[in-house]
């Protein structure tokens, strides 16, 4: 991996992990998702959103623990990537039906852009492991 690839890894490790973190403690603190999402306001709103607050901390603190390795590692760019995929798939599919459409946009267009990032990372990737004999 040149300067420029690890630069941008451990960049967006830190950007993705910050966030997902920070999204992940509002989740627990707020506790239920009635003001962004079209559900009765119940104790099983209120823990299935404090589950996916704390799903979302540990994804967060896991990239940003992994940040300070200068290596690649394929877990690590399976869960940054598919959770960006997840999100975004989510975010593209049911954005409409929702009372928050706008943070969701903006949460789209952030998914979108780590998504694209994990993809340009891992065609370098390749490029790498396919001319490495060479």
């Amino acid at each position: 991996m040149n300067y420029q690839e690890q630069k941008t890894y451990t960049s967006v490790l830190l950007i993705q992990g910050s966030y997902y973190s920070i999204l992940g403690m509002l989740l627990i603190y707020l506790g239920n998702f009635s003001p962004f999402y079209i559900i009765p306001d119940s104790a099983e709103a209120g823990s299935a959103s404090k589950l996916i607050g704390g799903l979302l901390f540990s994804i967060g603190v896991t990239l940003l623990i992994s940040h300070r390795k200068f290596k690649q590692n394929n877990s690590i760019f399976l869960l940054g990537f598919l959770t960006s995929l997840t999100f975004s798939l989510h975010h593209t599919f049911f954005l409409y039906h929702y009372e928050a459409m706008f943070y969701m946009s903006i949460d789209l267009i952030l998914e979108l852009s780590y998504l694209l990032v994990w993809i340009w990372l891992s065609y370098w990737k390749w490029i790498e492991n396919k001319f490495a004999d060479l």
